[in-house]
């Protein structure tokens, strides 16, 4: 039936190509009045007689528009671009296409006696659903970077690794003039680009390239930033380079390099340190950030349970795992001390008039150490106790490299190309060495372990996508088809030696693993989407879709235990070894009506979905196991412009997830001997709604900014954890003993799990300090079902916190930032409900920076956290403080000389508290002690000069 409809649609779509309208093209540029530079996605509409917008785009990067089957009348031209006055120009439409040429738009000059009142200039404003922050209403200090500037953004949040958060989502995509800036990092993104070269900060749900074309969304969208540079910064040489050395050898170098020409841009990152200075994100597709076992490390992590989650308030980081099945993992900055080398390179370029080229390498090495204490209290039944302690020791080597590439062919006005290749390659070396001890609640030992692990993998991941766009004569009329392949391949070794003592009534048990394991994981990805869209009226489409998914995965993984005779591994231990190939199948048929209006944007569809998922294990014995799915998929979108100042957005849709490979594939995994997971080949598809809505609002002078969002996602058939926890020594299935106080863990579907989450912003100028107040609100609950030893529990969790943030707006050479936040946890697990699991957290710095006399300049960063409700939390408090003093060198401050004293105070901790369905933790980390050092920064800045235009006297002419 698909066929059918497919060629049905394509054959429409041939015979459409044929129809040409008779109604008029307008065509023209946009240009800056002085500098004669394009207007990149200023607004151009088309206003009838009674000043309604009857037809409305955007122009291009080189400032062009073209507006399509105009129809015969009288209209006003409008072009509207933010710091310049409105071009408005009547005309009247006959039966020629009519070309405007170049025109040139006024910037709103600010004159003498409103210099005073600068600090008031408007902060940004709504168009639709992106919001639009004017840099220059924010003030930074010369030497500032992108993430400096972004941080003093209404409702925008950058945590110490470098996750930046807008509107209460985390930001996935960085861009810079609407391209690709060293790939998808946003971290690295905003740390390499300078303050002073951004204009505008665009925020907004960035959709894929296929739904910005047909104007409907397939749900790819994700939150996007999109740094506009000034148009003087456009062209020229700049960047900072920057070396030093401290204390116990201490050291760091980095560069940072930008060459502009306009389109052609080239930017050249490097860094090397050991003072755990990373200013990147690894795409960690081995996933082995965490160390241990590849398979073990992914089951702990992507199944915790549905607690309140981590808080690492000092220099660690914290670790971010996306699900994807073949998808790489992106990882912010590593617990531990880290000695790290990167370098990379980001080009972009037009070609030519209609090729458009962008790319990016980025390599980096990691040597990082630490040293790991955790505490657990784990909740066995309603009347039972047990604790887990354990000591870790790692010495892990990484290194990766990222290659992705955007080019962008347009083969005439109405049919283009795009393609994304990206190509990600790991190697990774993890040596751990672990010592853990299992204790009842009377404090008598059940068991303690000596563990020592060392693993070897490479892996490679491969995508690309091919996207072919046609747009019809008639407007509204498209057809276009999208390609993906996905390719990814893990191999590699570990190898487990561990001597374990179990404490029994009667007698004292000795036992001692020593394997090695081959873990080779791969699989391919092929998809396509055909989408057409046709016109019901000017403001009404309907598209058809079609998409067709196939994923396959494979993992044979193969442990041997030692062999004293001949002194190799050689002897194949069948209960944990495993074959394993699964594949997933869907095909999906879409009817969507999108109505657009002057006020309105509203988009609905329906979906019919049918699914497969086959697994088949081969070794140790055959299994196939075969699910098949039918799923309704309804999806809704609306935009609403209550004004100009004010926006809402609501959007709803309903998704499938299949169990990955990991979680279908039923081998154990013993790199913890006390800690065992597994897979479950009976694993079905979960069900997923999730429903968004978020507001935002601008006061009549843009300087008050109201922000909320909320989400509610609810899921059905949840791939969940179940849990055994042995009271006793327990014979596993195959013949494995779980020793008295040992866990297994496996997934298992069970019923309905949600999660709902809000923000709230408020934003305000304070005047009489010329600073500005940011008041941000927050809050969580989520409802998490697990199985305990075969009994249901339901882990509630519920979360809210509150921040205060100050920000100087006073001058380029005094800045500060004052921040309070307070986070009040509360986790209640069904199982047991005596329990008191509510902590709270709070976080209070203080930043400060001041050039004043002959450019002497002093720095200080001051950071306070402390607990309360918790045991251990009299260890938790301490105060982290860094102190520099420095000196502004050379013309126009180009260098300056620093030194600075990192953590004056000797408090400096990494720790985290989490709360789950089955347990409570506690650890704490390594981390970077006191230390001093001298640095020499060197700041480039040569722009090229921009003369004025040699202008023709009056309007432009149409050409009718």
């Amino acid at each position: 039936m698909y066929k059918k409809i497919f060629l049905v649609i394509a054959a429409s779509a041939f015979i459409f190509n044929f129809v040409k309208a008779q109604n008029v093209i307008i065509t023209g540029k946009a240009l800056d009045s002085v500098t004669q530079s394009p207007l990149i996605s200023a607004t151009v509409v088309l206003n009838d007689k009674n000043k309604l917008t009857k037809y409305h785009g955007l122009t291009n990067k080189k400032g062009e528009f073209e507006i399509k089957d105009v129809k015969r009348g009288e209209y006003t031209l409008k072009i509207s671009y933010v710091g310049y006055r409105d071009f408005e120009k009547r005309i009247n439409v006959k039966d020629k296409n009519i070309n405007f040429g170049n025109l040139f738009i006024a910037q709103i000059k600010i004159t003498t006696e409103e210099v005073d009142v600068t600090a008031n200039a408007p902060i940004g404003e709504q168009k639709e659903d992106t919001t639009i922050f004017n840099a220059s209403s924010i003030k930074t200090l010369p030497d500032a970077n992108a993430e400096d500037l972004v941080k003093k953004l209404p409702g925008v949040q950058v945590e110490s690794d470098g996750t930046v958060k807008a509107q209460g989502e985390e930001v996935k995509k960085v861009l810079v003039d609407g391209k690709q800036f060293f790939g998808e990092d946003p971290t690295l993104s905003l740390r390499n680009l300078p303050a002073e070269v951004v204009d505008k900060v665009q925020i907004y749900d960035k959709m894929s390239e296929q739904a910005e074309f047909t104007g409907f969304d397939d749900g790819q969208s994700s939150k996007t930033m999109n740094i506009i540079t000034k148009i003087n910064r456009r062209s020229g040489t700049f960047g900072k380079f920057s070396g030093g050395y401290g204390y116990q050898d201490k050291y760091i170098a980095s560069l940072n390099l930008n060459l502009f020409d306009n389109d052609r841009r080239i930017s050249i990152m490097g860094i090397t340190n050991n003072i755990s200075q990373q200013n990147f994100s690894i795409m960690d597709i081995l996933d082995m950030g965490g160390g241990g076992g590849l398979r073990g490390q992914f089951i702990r992590m992507a199944f915790r349970g549905g607690g309140t989650g981590g808080f690492r308030p000092s220099g660690g980081g914290t670790r971010m795992l996306s699900q994807s099945g073949i998808g790489d993992f992106m990882v912010g900055q590593m617990d531990g001390i880290s000695t790290t080398h990167a370098f990379g390179v980001n080009y972009s370029d037009d070609w030519s008039e209609n090729i458009e080229v962008s790319g990016s390498y980025f390599f980096n090495y990691t040597e990082n150490r630490n040293e790991r204490t955790l505490n657990r209290e784990y909740i066995l039944t309603s009347d039972s106790l047990s604790y887990y302690n354990q000591n870790t020791d790692s010495y892990n080597k990484n290194n990766n490299h990222r290659f992705n590439m955007r080019l962008k062919y347009d083969i005439d006005t109405n049919n283009s190309i795009i393609l994304r290749p990206n190509l990600t390659v790991q190697a990774s070396n993890v040596d751990n060495n672990q010592l853990s001890d299992y204790l009842l609640s009377d404090g008598n030992p059940l068991n303690t372990s000596d563990n020592l692990y060392k693993s070897s993998y490479e892996g490679l991941n491969f995508s690309n996508e091919f996207l072919y766009r046609h747009r019809f004569e008639t407007k509204g009329r498209t057809f276009s088809i999208s390609l993906n392949t996905s390719f990814n391949d893990k191999r590699g070794s570990g190898g487990q030696f561990t001597e374990s003592i179990y404490y029994q009534l009667s007698q004292t048990m000795y036992d001692t693993l020593n394997q090695k394991s081959l873990s080779p994981v791969g699989g391919y990805g092929l998809s396509g989407n055909v989408s057409y869209t046709e016109p019901l009226s000017d403001n009404q489409q309907l598209q058809f879709s079609y998409n067709a998914n196939y994923n396959s995965n494979n993992s044979d993984k193969r442990t041997y235990d030692f062999n004293p005779i001949n002194f190799d591994y050689d002897l194949l231990d069948t209960l944990l070894s495993n074959k394993f190939d699964n594949y997933y199948f869907t095909q999906k048929g879409e009817l969507a009506y999108r109505l657009k209006t002057d006020e309105m944007n509203f988009t609905a569809g329906l979906a019919y979905q049918k699914a497969e998922l086959n697994s088949q294990q081969d070794f140790p014995y055959s299994l196939t196991m075969d699910y098949k799915f039918d799923n309704i998929l309804p999806s809704m979108r609306l935009t609403y412009k209550f004004s100009k100042t004010e926006n809402m957005n609501i959007f709803y849709r309903t998704s499938t997830n299949s169990p990955s490979i990991s979680q279908l594939q039923n081998v154990i995994d013993v790199s913890n001997p006390m800690q065992l997971s597994t897979g479950n080949p009976e694993l079905e598809q979960q069900y997923s709604h999730f429903l968004m809505g978020r507001f935002s609002s601008f006061s009549a002078d843009f300087n008050n900014v109201i922000l909320a969002f909320t989400s509610f996602n609810y899921r059905t058939n949840t791939i969940a954890n179940s849990t055994f926890i042995a009271t006793q020594d327990t014979t596993l299935s195959g013949g494995i003993i779980l020793p008295a106080g040992g866990q297994l863990t496996r997934p298992v579907n069970l019923g309905a799990s949600l999660n709902l989450s809000s923000f709230f912003t408020y934003g305000f100028p304070i005047n009489l300090i010329k600073s500005k107040m940011n008041l941000n609100i927050g809050g969580s609950y989520s409802r998490t079902p697990s199985l305990v030893n075969d009994v249901t529990n339901f882990s509630n969790a519920y979360n809210t916190n509150l921040q205060i943030v100050l920000t100087s707006n006073v001058s380029e050479d005094l800045d500060f930032t004052l921040s309070s936040r307070g986070n009040f946890a509360i986790t209640k697990n069904t199982i047991r409900e005596d329990l008191n699991n509510n902590y709270n957290y709070y976080t209070n710095s203080f930043n400060f920076q001041w050039i004043f006399w002959e450019g002497i300049f002093i720095n200080a960063d001051l950071r306070n956290n402390f607990y309360t409700g918790l045991v251990q939390e009299n260890n938790n408090d301490f105060t982290l403080l860094n102190l520099s003093i420095g000196k502004k060198l050379f013309t126009n401050n180009a260098g300056e000389i620093k030194l600075t004293i990192f953590d004056a105070l000797k408090q400096n901790k990494s720790i985290q508290t989490n709360v789950t369905d089955y347990y409570i933790e506690y650890s704490q980390n390594k981390i970077l002690q006191q230390y001093i050092m001298l640095t020499f920064t060197y700041n480039l800045r040569s722009f090229g000069g921009m003369q004025r235009p040699n202008l023709f006297p009056g309007p432009p002419h149409s050409h009718d």
